[in-house]
């Protein structure tokens, strides 16, 4: 009641306060009282004043209500995979995430704190491919009241993309907002699987009809750039000691101009030849075909491979921990932070690779 004190001695214009009172039935109700005076004498002491009391008894139980079941849920959340929140959409058309339980880093790079009053940073994640969809599909479920389920895609500064899945409960409030309580899980993994088992499927298929080698070999090409979304794909093949470009998409003239061939030559021109006769190919490129990948180092696979989300910390390794053989660089140096190499074997001989690239990290 300080409050109305200091307001009735002339220190505060007005005044709102909320306290308990006893009822005769020995429970409490909650009163709120707002008051302000409307006349003073010469002194400054009230004369009059007025003001109104309000039972909000059941506004706190529901406030009390709602903390409770927060707690709840964190405790839930806490145990649970994945993104467990709840979203709100208000009348003025801004949004609010009241709850996120700490899965949020991941799923979206954000800490609960920055989306508890506004909730837009996280549209500006959604993939352009996908942002006209998901908004409508929020939409769709305020309007009907039915479940939200959606498959959509985040994009990062960094240009790492994650597929997500999410899924909600709408419930229209008292004040017009709607509320969604709802969780988020990454199915990145699950995606590139169904887009793998689809590509394998397409080239087998075409492997298998009957018609011309190189013709095939395009249309393979075609299928795995255009399935993985990269940026650069090729096929290299032998041809003779070198093993140049058999058909290639994305990469520039001047990358295949230094990267063609791959035979490691002397200082006047001559080839470069191991302890056994074999010509010697330069870079990763080189090892892939040589088959001397080292299965022990975390760049190798343990079936030849080669592959790298980041290709620019190679630059920061020491020349004796380099496990690349002359590495020239260039696919750093022309922006391509994922690259992967994978052999092409005829039994047991490799005969050429399938190389892919990306400017975007994490694409593997």
């Amino acid at each position: 009641m300080a409050d109305a004190q200091a307001h009735i001695e002339g220190t505060t214009p007005s005044y709102v306060n909320e306290h308990r009172v006893r009822c005769k039935d020995g429970g409490w109700k909650w009163i709120l009282d707002r008051g302000m005076v409307i006349s003073r004498d010469a002194g400054g002491k009230a004369l009059r004043m007025i003001g109104t009391h309000a039972d909000i008894t059941d506004r706190k139980r529901a406030e009390k209500a709602k903390r409770e079941a927060l707690d709840r849920l964190q405790r839930i959340a806490s145990r649970v995979p994945g993104l467990v929140y709840q979203y709100c959409l208000r009348p003025d058309g801004s949004s609010c995430m009241p709850f996120a339980n700490e899965a949020i880093r991941e799923i979206f790079r954000l800490s609960p704190e920055e989306v508890r009053e506004d909730a837009s940073r996280i549209f500006a994640l959604i993939h352009q491919d996908d942002h006209d969809g998901f908004v409508a599909s929020i939409q769709a479920s305020a309007r009907d009241l039915t479940p939200w389920h959606y498959e959509y895609r985040v994009q990062f500064d960094d240009g790492i993309v994650l597929w997500q899945l999410g899924d909600a409960i709408p419930q229209r409030e008292a004040d017009g907002s709607m509320l969604w309580h709802g969780f988020v899980t990454d199915i990145t993994e699950r995606k590139k699987a169904e887009v793998y088992r689809d590509m394998g499927r397409e080239v087998l298929q075409i492997l298998n009809e009957p018609g011309d080698g190189p013709y095939s070999l395009q249309r393979v090409l075609a299928v795995l750039k255009t399935r993985t979304g990269l940026d650069a794909v090729g096929i290299r093949l032998q041809d003779g000691d070198d093993f140049p470009y058999f058909t290639q998409e994305g990469f520039s003239k001047e990358f295949l101009l230094t990267e063609n061939t791959l035979v490691e030559r002397t200082a006047d021109g001559g080839v470069c030849r191991d302890k056994d006769g074999n010509v010697s190919l330069e870079c990763t490129c080189g090892l892939v075909l040589s088959g001397k990948t080292d299965p022990a180092n975390p760049l190798f696979t343990p079936t030849g491979s080669v592959w790298t989300n980041d290709s620019f910390s190679l630059l920061d390794l020491p020349s004796d921990q380099d496990p690349r053989h002359h590495p020239r660089n260039h696919c750093i140096h022309h922006g391509y932070a994922s690259v992967a190499l994978v052999p092409i074997r005829n039994q047991d001989r490799i005969v050429g690779l399938i190389h892919l690239n990306d400017r975007r990290k994490g694409c593997f």
